[in-house]
């Protein structure tokens, strides 16, 4: 096994306001040379190696009955904890110290947090919090890494141990499994890796297969079988075993038809036949979405004798370079976009000679941007948010159709949404729904009102669609509005007096011009002996949903 000596912990005692002391996981020889940094060529570890390692030395801990759950996600709190483990930190706590302000006093990670904020590990939001509860990111995993071996080996510093290149960058907002951090932790505890493409001990010729991206591979028994029996002189084939491979390539299932519905991951203490259940070709690898490159399995194949001989499943998962012609929308800010169903389908059929149209998921947009929605009719009023695991059809529910991108409250520029459209067969083809959100420069010409000290004014609907026909002559199919300073006065819906009406004006609240929450029914009460005057903005949108700025000027005269 090819081996690279890129950290060995040594024993340092570190002074602050108290000691803490580090006990020594190898000796000073193996000490990595001040600068030398060493990239990391994306191993795929032993899986079997790295989590026995992080039992052993009481690093993971389980649920309890054998089960340690390495497909969870890890809270940061738990990473903390497991910091400490890994590295020996002592936890002895300086009454001085404090912590986090969310870290709760006598939480099983309390002492494991303060000491990793007082050693530089553990930062926060800006030293205030830390979010114990949240999971932890990939890039927040490596990052807590780094700064603790560097803090434990004080020749060493984070750029030193680069984790970062175990995964591609879209992985690193990703959140991190006991199995990301026990494959991480493993190679900087002891610089042993795994090398899918060197694998020592192996006595089986390699099995190789290529697949794109975002499809899935079931095994075919007769390939090991051949492959064993090639290379025993025809020993009688009695079952095979696999080394699972790291999350951060894919997973192995057991009779899968998909993510949600499969009778259970392949377990590496499972035995595998060729002729009876668990059968070898009910087995299929599915690589993490988007993931491209090489993965190696490595597998243990028994004959009747109980003698084994090793091998490698080989999989290259090309990338996926076939995409689908961008599909162009434009809208106004603050207005929102549902989807057709026909534009996807019309770009996919164009695509790929008219094959048959499965269904499309959705890779989220930045919330910076804005959001996608599924039934959408307002931020409060929507059946869900769109899930990128999510299948949606064009002739059954959840559908295409339904799907509404809601850009950010002003945000103004182009938004790029990729799309992964899918065949009946599996196969996946890439696209771009490209919306450009322009901004409002329309401006309606201002509604004049006047009234007395201390008395109410109703607005008129006519007024509202004047103005607009008069910009646009599109039809007002509803206004918000933007409320007015509380010193100046207050918006009511079906106004009699203050003890007397149906509701608070709200600026989420949509006022039509012909439905049951009338802008006509809007009243102003300007405040008790207010004289002035008020300026209320509001939004026009039309029947496309196109949206205009107005101002309603109210002058409150002096009694």
């Amino acid at each position: 096994m090819n081996k690279k000596k890129i950290l060995r912990v040594v024993t340092l005692v570190v002074v602050f306001s108290f000691t803490l002391t580090f006990a020594a996981f190898a000796g000073p020889k193996d000490k990595l040379p001040p600068g030398q940094a060493k990239k990391l060529a994306r191993y795929n570890f032993d899986y079997n190696t790295s989590a026995n390692f992080m039992k052993e030395k009481g690093i993971i801990k389980g649920y309890g009955n054998n089960d340690f759950g390495f497909d969870d996600y890890v809270k940061r709190g738990d990473i903390t904890v497991m910091m400490v483990r890994a590295f020996n930190i002592n936890t002895i706590i300086n009454k001085y110290v404090e912590n986090f302000e969310d870290v709760e006093y006598g939480s099983y990670y309390y002492d494991a947090i303060v000491a990793a904020k007082s050693l530089g590990i553990a930062k926060g939001n800006g030293n205030k919090t830390f979010n114990p509860k949240n999971y932890v990111t990939i890039n927040e995993a490596i990052l807590l890494i780094e700064r603790s071996a560097a803090v434990v080996n004080s020749n060493v510093k984070v750029e030193d141990v680069d984790l970062e290149d175990l995964y591609d960058d879209t992985e690193l907002d990703e959140y991190a499994t006991r199995s990301d951090i026990a494959n991480m932790l493993y190679y900087v505890l002891t610089g042993d890796e795994y090398n899918g493409e060197e694998v020592e001990d192996t006595n089986i010729d390699t099995i190789e297969y290529t697949i794109k991206e975002n499809t899935v591979l079931t095994l075919d028994e007769d390939d090991i079988v051949d492959a064993f029996e090639d290379a025993t002189d025809d020993e009688e084939f009695e079952y095979v075993k696999f080394t699972l491979p790291s999350t951060s390539y894919g997973k192995l299932y057991y009779d899968y038809n998909s993510a949600t519905n499969y009778d259970s991951l392949v377990k590496s203490t499972t035995e595998y036949y060729d002729n009876s259940d668990p059968n070898i070709s009910d087995v299929t690898f599915v690589p993490k979405t988007n993931y491209a490159g090489t993965v190696s399995i490595k597998y243990t194949a028994y004959d009747e004798d109980g003698d084994y001989y090793t091998g490698i499943i080989k999989i290259v998962v090309e990338e996926n370079n076939f995409s689908l012609d961008t599909i162009e929308y434009k809208i106004i800010e603050n207005t929102v976009l549902t989807l057709d169903e026909d534009d996807i389908v019309d770009a996919f059929e164009d695509a790929t000679d008219d094959e048959e149209f499965e269904y499309v998921k959705f890779t989220l947009p930045s919330t910076s941007y804005g959001k996608l929605y599924y039934d959408y009719n307002s931020a409060t009023n929507y059946d869900s948010l769109v899930k990128s695991t999510i299948k949606y059809y064009d002739n059954s529910d959840p559908n295409i159709s339904d799907v509404t991108f809601v850009a950010k409250t002003n945000y103004a520029g182009t938004v790029s949404i990729k799309y992964t459209a899918y065949d009946e067969d599996g196969d996946s083809y890439t696209g771009i729904i490209k919306i450009v959100v322009e901004e409002n420069n329309s401006s309606l010409d201002t509604i004049e009102y006047e009234t007395d000290e201390n008395n109410s004014f109703t607005f008129d609907e006519e007024d509202f669609i004047d103005v607009l026909e008069e910009e646009t002559d599109n039809d007002l199919n509803y206004v918000k509005f933007i409320l007015p300073a509380r010193n100046e006065g207050k918006l009511y819906y079906d106004y009699s007096e203050t003890s007397n009406y149906k509701s608070v004006v709200t600026e989420s609240g949509k006022y039509f011009v012909d439905s049951s929450k009338y802008i006509s029914k809007v009243t102003f009460v300007p405040y008790t002996n207010f004289d002035g005057t008020v300026d209320i903005a509001y939004t026009a949108y039309d029947e496309e949903g196109i949206s205009y700025e107005g101002i309603i000027e109210i002058t409150v005269n002096e009694d």
